[in-house]
């Protein structure tokens, strides 16, 4: 069987408390996020404004659709061991609840 990478989850991490989140879990775990977007728009502006989200710092990052989760969980639940999600903005705190329930983290 093939080892999963550990990983976390932040959702829409283009602001400077999400980028914090990142250098210290980074720092303190070792640990790179998946970063997932639930707009192209706002990603698209957002990496560039934030050029550390393009790089070996980020385990890999995603487009979601917020009305297809369930699809999103399956499969980063089959590549990767997900130790939690971290929602930084109380905007981020549904989509954070809804996809531990799918990914059952407690």
């Amino acid at each position: 069987m093939v080892e999963r990478r550990r990983t976390y989850l932040i959702q829409d991490p283009y602001d400077d408390d999400a980028l914090q989140f990142i250098h210290t879990i980074f720092t303190h775990f070792g640990l790179r996020p998946l970063c997932f977007y639930t707009d192209a728009k706002s990603r698209f502006y957002g990496e560039r404004r934030h050029p550390i989200l393009r790089t070996g710092l980020v385990e890999a990052s995603y487009d979601v659709r917020v009305d297809d989760l369930t699809s999103f969980a399956l499969d980063i639940g089959q590549r990767y061991q997900i130790e939690g999600i971290v929602p930084y903005r109380e905007d981020t705190i549904e989509i954070a609840a809804r996809l531990c329930e799918e990914l059952g983290l407690a």
